[in-house]
Formats: C-alpha cells, sequence, structure tokens
C-alpha cells in the first residue's frame, strides 16, 4: 500500500525536480568513458531450443533515486514518484546498458534496444517532443562506441 504524503512534502520534492531540469542537461555529466569498439555479446542456453543473449550496448547513468527510492520513500504514492525521482541530484557510476535477445524457436523476442553513440544529440530525438527532448537527457545519460549497437549486436548473436 503507498505511503500518503503530506502535500508540504509533495511540494518540496515537486519543486526539487523542477530546480532538477535547470541549465544544459549534459553539461551537468561527467566526461563519458572511453568505450572499447567492439563488446562481445554472450549466450546462455536455457533449454527447449531457447537461447537467452546478452547484448552489451553501450553504457548509461542515471539518477540514483531512478534506480532504487530510498527504503523511507519507496512506497510513495505513484503521481509524487517521478518528482522524487528527479528531485535526486546524484548520479550513479557508469553502468552496463545491456538490450536481451531471446531467440526461441517460434520467434525472437528483444527486450529494450541499448543506446547509440548519438545519444543526447538533435539527430537522436528528431520527431520526438521538445519536452521530452530537452528533459530525457537530465534523467539519463548514456552512449556506446562507433559500431558497438543493437544492429551489430544482433549481427553477431
Amino acid at each position: 500500500m503507498a505511503t500518503t504524503v503530506s502535500l508540504p512534502t509533495k511540494l518540496y520534492y515537486i519543486a526539487r525536480m523542477i530546480g532538477a531540469f535547470v541549465g544544459s542537461p549534459v553539461s551537468r555529466w561527467s566526461a563519458r568513458p572511453a568505450l572499447p569498439l567492439t563488446l562481445t555479446p554472450a549466450a546462455f542456453e536455457l533449454g527447449n531450443g531457447v537461447t537467452l543473449w546478452h547484448l552489451p550496448v553501450g553504457v548509461v547513468r542515471v539518477r540514483e533515486w531512478h534506480r532504487e527510492l530510498p527504503r523511507e520513500l519507496s512506497e510513495v504514492d505513484d503521481e509524487l514518484r517521478l518528482p522524487m525521482m528527479m528531485s535526486n541530484t546524484r548520479i550513479t557510476s557508469w553502468l552496463d546498458c545491456t538490450a536481451w535477445l531471446i531467440d526461441h524457436p517460434e520467434r525472437c523476442i528483444l527486450v529494450d534496444t541499448g543506446e547509440s553513440i548519438g545519444f543526447g544529440t538533435s539527430a537522436y530525438f528528431e520527431g520526438v517532443p521538445k519536452t521530452l527532448a530537452k528533459g530525457y537527457p537530465t534523467i539519463i545519460d548514456a552512449t556506446a562506441s562507433n559500431g558497438n549497437d543493437l544492429t551489430r549486436a544482433l549481427a553477431v548473436a
């Protein structure tokens, strides 16, 4: 059951979230790491002709509360989750950005698509509403090395 939070507390987190969107999004992130030119997909045979493919597709950083809210805040009302998540200014270290492919005899199922080297550029957000194009890079910072993208990983798999 969700914990009910007082109106002043809700307003506090909403104000902090708005503050988190101020400024140039990508400039607040530290330098991106050097990535190997290719990362090797790994196959896990699950039996009955099913293979699970781990497809490394770059790296990603998110706000720490995007990954996991603190225990005392984890049961808040749903409408407050995003403001609380976004109000957190601490960023995780670089995490693997992985796509998963389930290769089943009847069909393949792709879970997530990873990221691309063009993340955060205007071309990346072409055709996307401007609010999303401006806001998304304040939530997530991601990149992949050139040639280490979903197309290459799927070709290897």
